[in-house]
C-alpha cells in the first residue's frame, strides 16, 4: 500500500500521507452502502452515486471519475481526478469539465449534454444568463430578460442560444477545442467541477482536508446544487 501511495505521489501533486487518508475515503464509499444493508464488492455506478445527497450529481460524478470507462472507478482513478479537480493546472480543469459535459462518452458536447448540465447546475447557469443580459452578448435574447426574471425555461433558451455560439462548425456538437476556447470568454461553465468536488467530499466524508482547493484564475466561485 505505501509503495502505491508512493507512485500515485510521484504522478499527482499529492504527498504519500495525503494519498493514503484519501484511500480511508476511497473505502468510505464503497463501504457505506454495505452499512444501510446494501452489500457492495465493487464500486460501481451505483454504489458510487448512493453515497451522494443528489444521485444526478452522483451519477455525473461517477461519469468523471470513470476515467476508462470501464463502469467500475478504481483507487488510481479517484486519486487522479481529485488531482485536476483539488489543483489541476487551468487546462486541465478545462479539459476535465469537457469530459464532464461529454457524460455519454463520445468525445464531443451533443446540444443534449449541455442542456443536461444547464438543468443540473442550474444555478451556475442562471448567473452565466445574467452575465449575458449584462453585456447584451446574446443577440437578440437580452432585451426580453431585461425587465423579469429569469425563470429555468428562459435560462435554457439563452442556453441553446450559447451552445449555438459555442458550435463554431454549426455542426450541432461541441468539440475539445471549441470549448476550450468559449471557457476563456465564459469560465463560469468550469462551476459544476466544483460543485462535483464538494459533493464528493461530502459523500465520502472529507474531514481530513485542512487546506482549501487552490483557486486558478479561470476557475468560478463555488456554486450552489440545484
Amino acid at each position: 500500500m505505501g509503495s502505491e501511495a508512493t507512485k500515485l505521489a510521484d504522478q499527482t501533486p499529492f504527498h504519500p500521507d495525503e494519498i493514503q487518508r484519501m484511500r480511508s475515503k476511497y473505502y468510505h464509499l464503497l463501504l457505506q452502502p454495505r452499512r444501510e444493508g446494501r452489500p457492495a464488492h465493487k464500486l460501481d455506478k451505483a454504489t458510487f452515486s448512493s453515497n451522494f445527497t443528489d444521485p444526478r450529481i452522483g451519477g455525473l460524478a461517477f461519469e468523471l471519475f470513470d476515467a476508462g470507462n470501464t463502469g467500475e472507478v478504481d483507487f488510481r482513478e479517484f486519486v487522479t481526478i481529485l488531482a485536476v479537480l483539488m489543483r489541476g493546472t487551468d487546462e486541465e480543469k478545462v479539459d476535465c469539465c469537457f469530459e464532464l459535459y461529454d457524460c455519454d462518452h463520445t468525445g464531443y458536447i451533443s446540444h443534449e449534454n449541455f442542456t443536461y448540465m444547464a438543468a443540473s447546475f442550474f444555478t451556475v447557469m442562471r448567473g452565466l444568463v445574467e452575465q449575458q443580459r449584462r453585456t447584451s452578448t446574446a443577440a437578440g435574447l437580452a432585451h426580453q430578460f431585461s425587465m423579469i426574471d429569469l425563470h429555468q425555461e428562459e435560462t435554457l433558451l439563452v442556453i441553446g442560444r450559447l451552445f449555438s455560439t459555442a458550435d463554431k462548425q454549426q455542426n450541432g456538437q461541441i468539440s475539445r477545442e471549441e470549448f476550450r476556447l468559449f471557457c476563456k470568454q465564459h469560465p463560469q461553465l468550469l462551476a459544476p467541477l466544483t460543485s462535483v468536488l464538494r459533493a464528493t467530499q461530502h459523500a465520502c466524508g472529507w474531514d481530513w482536508v485542512t487546506e482549501a482547493p487552490a483557486q486558478s484564475p479561470l476557475a468560478p466561485a463555488v456554486c450552489s446544487l440545484m
